[in-house]
């Protein structure tokens, strides 16, 4: 495993990430508004991040806040 000095820490570019309000959900037929688009992020011991992204001006974009510390 690398230094933790030697790496950088996940940044998320200050652009939408992925825009509109629906999708295809596996079985469905027509398509379901989303309530939550999430970043999950896995550690290479296994443990999952989840970052929630913030819906704004009708795109998802990364949180201002550093939320994937919780």
């Amino acid at each position: 495993m690398a230094e933790t000095s030697e790496l950088s820490v996940l940044t998320l570019p200050p652009i939408p990430l992925a825009s509109g309000q629906l999708v295809f959900a596996r079985g469905k037929d027509r398509p379901q508004r989303l309530s939550r688009v999430e970043l999950v992020l896995t550690t290479e011991l296994g443990e999952e991040v989840r970052m929630p992204l913030v819906e704004q001006h009708g795109a998802w974009w990364a949180p201002t806040s550093r939320l994937a510390r919780a």
